[in-house]
Parts: C-alpha cells; structure tokens; sequence
C-alpha cells in the first residue's frame, strides 16, 4: 500500500549517521501517513483514504533528490518559513517494515493545502485531516510563519475551521478556495466594520458564478483599493459593495484592467487623503446614481 513511500526512503535514507533528517515528507503522501498513524493509534479504520500520487519533500539537508522538493525558507511557495527544528516539532514519525518514515503532521499539511492556490481537491484533503481532528491552536501557530496571509491567523483558522464544516459542501469548497485573498479583504477593515464585511464578503462568494480562481483575482483587487481608503467604516462598506458590483458586470480579466489602469493611478498619484477620498466617493455615488 506504501510502496511507493517505502522504496524512495530506501533509496534515500530520511535520516543520516549523525540521526539528522534529511527530509519530511509533505503533500499528498503526508495525507496517507498521517491516516495510517492515526488508524495504528487509535484502532479506527478510516473509509476515506488518499490514494498515492505523488511525493512532495521539504528538504532539511544539502543533499538532491529525484522528486519535487522545497525548501524550509518558502515551503512550496506557500510564503511558510519555518525552521528546521519547527518542522521536526511538526512532523510524525511511521515505522513502515523497516523504515521510520517521517512527514507532515495534520496540522502542517493543512497549513500548506490552505495558503497556496488552493484548489478542490485540497479541500478534500482538508476534510481528510479534520477527520483525524486539527489542534486549531497549532494552526494558528504554524499560520504566524506564513508571509502571505493577514497577521490575524486566528480569523484565518476560524475561517478554515468554519469552510470545510459547512453542510453545503459545494459553497465551502468554494470559500475554502479563496480563504487566502478572501482573509486579506477582510483584514482591511477595522474592528468595528470586520463582521459587516465578511457578511458582504461571504454572500458575494457563494452567489456569483465565477470560478473560485477568478473571484479570488477580484477580491485581492479590491483589497488593493481599500489600501488606500483611511475614511470610517461606513464609507469602506460602500467602496467594498461598489466594487463588488462592478465586478459582477466584467470578467475577472476587465475587472482586473479597471482596477489597474482607472483606480489604482488615480489613488497612488493623488496629493493627499483628502483627494483620494473625493476620487472614490464620486466612483460610489456615481454607481449609486446609475
């Protein structure tokens, strides 16, 4: 069943002389460990098994290998950078025949499945790990070490946590996959505005009928504008709906352009707050009116 697994670890040893590892095991195949470790130590027998495809590695060594590898500053551009003794804490250890078989903790891969381009299948993968159980507090950690997301990472694993328990599978595969840009949005309101946001937010994802690829394009623009835009809440709302609905009448690729080549000069140019402000409001009273 491990084969695959089993004969590249015999073939490049996962731990040196010295007891120094080499490598841990992530993707995919850190999905299959992480259910067999769970089913030798709980008793329980899982339905949902990932099949083998693929063997992804973060490499801890100097050494090569013949398989697709990353390294712990960037870990599969995902913006994670961790240490090497952070990915050993993260890590499992499987005894397959005769080899200890180190990889991913459930944690770890979820991490890594949720802030990269995550695609549908990730989604199922997450749903495989939360299955086992995830440690939202570990989460929460390992998100601290990625770049890319807000700084608020408990908002990130509480949305996380909230996309894949959703009874609606089809509308949370759809959120999950745009929890990066859809986290990024959110974090540029204040406080008081966060939950009107999301709400507005979250109707726009699950009703529109682009790709989860092309609204994730339109909410990172949108975030974009909203960089600028240093006005109470009620005015960020109103920018956030207008371009919300502007986005709706083009395609991601127009969209993208009006953003681009109409907003962002006019906003980045502008002598002060002041101007900027006035620019937008005649955007949305402008929308308002039509």
């Amino acid at each position: 069943m491990l084969e695959t697994i089993t004969n590249f670890v015999e073939k490049y040893p996962q731990t040196s002389e010295s007891s120094r590892i080499n490598y841990i095991i992530c993707g995919g195949s850190a999905i299959r460990l992480n259910q067999e470790y769970y089913q030798k130590k709980t008793g329980k027998t899982l339905d949902n098994i990932r099949p083998i495809t693929d063997l992804d590695i973060v490499n801890l060594s100097k050494n090569s290998y013949l398989t697709h590898s990353t390294q712990p500053n960037n870990i599969f551009q995902t913006g994670t950078e961790m240490t090497v003794d952070e990915l050993i804490q993260n890590s499992l250890c499987l005894r397959v025949d005769s080899s200890n078989i180190w990889f991913g903790n459930r944690e770890l891969i979820t991490v890594l499945k949720s802030t990269m381009t995550p695609r549908d299948k990730d989604y199922f993968d997450v749903l495989r790990l939360d299955e086992m159980g995830l440690n939202k507090k570990k989460l929460e950690e390992i998100y601290k070490k990625c770049k890319k997301i807000p700084r608020d990472t408990k908002f990130y694993s509480d949305s996380l946590v909230k996309f894949i328990g959703m009874e609606n599978s089809q509308d949370g595969c759809k959120l999950f996959q745009t929890l990066p840009s859809y986290a990024n949005l959110h974090s540029k309101f204040g406080d008081d505005g966060r939950v009107r946001a999301e709400k507005i937010m979250r109707s726009y994802v699950i009703e529109t009928e682009k790709t989860p690829y092309e609204i994730s394009c339109d909410l990172s623009n949108i975030a974009l504008v909203l960089g600028y835009v240093k006005s109470n809440i009620n005015f960020q709302i109103r920018v956030m709906k207008t371009l919300l609905e502007k986005s709706k009448s083009e395609n991601y690729t127009n969209f993208d352009n009006y953003i681009h080549y109409k907003i962002l000069p006019v906003l980045q140019f502008a002598k002060n707050d002041e101007e900027r402000i006035a620019f937008l409001e005649k955007m949305v009273y402008k929308k308002r009116r039509n």
